[in-house]
């Protein structure tokens, strides 16, 4: 049995993989858990993705999009198991059994468990400063003291899209926050407005986009041809969510920073136009860009 959070965790998988394992359940079907899944599938291995939710990628897919996904999945032979929370883990003489809590097990020469990460705070005094979470900080990554900063994924700072204090587990947005509060201690008044949630990978001849919340909004906007999906979620004329896969994809980082920089500037809009009419254009120019 195996996590996947550290170079010492890839080494040690690196290793196993010689031993040529036939078998392998990933539990936790995530940004890194469908990573490994390609690793196995690529070295040949019979593998099974299971996850106590009801579809992959929970937080940052819309059910929609995610069908589409998992169904791909499949005809790459890959086995799902969702709704499916990991129960416990009992060795064998030829590997492993993996129980959930829907009653079904799940036999493995090898199993990675890609779940349960949260920010260590343990040696924090609690009196002194204010935790949630993470660490609460304000746009200068100060806490409640003046003179104690955090930053990265131990940190809660501001989600765009809802406003709320919120940890965002993203390398770019730990890399703002830490030359934030790196500058500030250093006596300069600098400010970082926040992030979203937001993902972007390739996997298994996939390339996905997640950005903001798909399970908000009071509508949607769903495009789907052969190689190219785009689903867009709408609260009256604003933005809150994005899904792309395939072709569609290629114009990704022009729509997030138009979307986070709209968010942090619409106090000063009358329309948030931006957000709206601009970046409708901007994804259905993509969308129909002919091959």
């Amino acid at each position: 049995v195996y996590t996947m959070r550290t170079i010492e965790d890839a080494i040690k998988l690196k290793e196993a993989l010689k031993k040529n394992p036939k078998k392998a359940l990933v539990v936790g079907a995530s940004m890194v858990g469908i990573k490994v899944v390609e690793l196995f599938d690529e070295a040949g291995l019979e593998v099974c993705l299971a996850d106590l939710a009801s579809c992959i990628f929970p937080i940052v897919a819309h059910k929609e999009c995610a069908r589409i996904i998992e169904q791909k999945l499949i005809e790459k032979g890959i086995e799902l198991k969702l709704n499916a929370g990991l129960e416990g883990i009992e060795e064998t003489k030829k590997g492993a059994i993996a129980y959930f809590t829907n009653g079904e097990s799940v036999e493995a020469d090898i199993i990675v468990v890609c779940i349960g990460v949260k920010a260590n705070l343990d040696f924090i005094d609690k009196t002194q400063i204010t935790i949630d979470k993470g660490i609460l900080i304000d746009d200068y990554m100060k806490t409640n003291d003046s003179y104690v900063y955090a930053a990265g994924d131990v940190s809660q700072g501001t989600n765009l899209l809802t406003g709320k204090k919120e940890i965002i587990g993203l390398w770019t947005n730990a890399r703002y926050q830490g030359r934030t509060a790196g500058r500030n201690i250093a006596g300069a008044n600098e400010t970082y407005k926040g992030n979203t949630l937001n993902n972007i990978t390739h996997f298994m001849g996939m390339l996905f986009t997640g950005i903001g919340n798909l399970n908000a909004g009071d509508h949607h906007e769903i495009y789907n041809k052969e190689n190219s999906y785009v689903h867009l979620v709408w609260d009256d004329d604003k933005l809150v969510g994005v899904n792309m896969l395939g072709d569609s994809c290629s114009n990704i980082g022009m729509v997030k920073n138009a979307l986070e920089k709209s968010l942090i500037v619409k106090k000063y809009l009358s329309k948030n136009e931006l957000c709206s009419e601009n970046l409708r254009n901007s994804l259905l120019i993509s969308y129909f860009r002919p091959k």
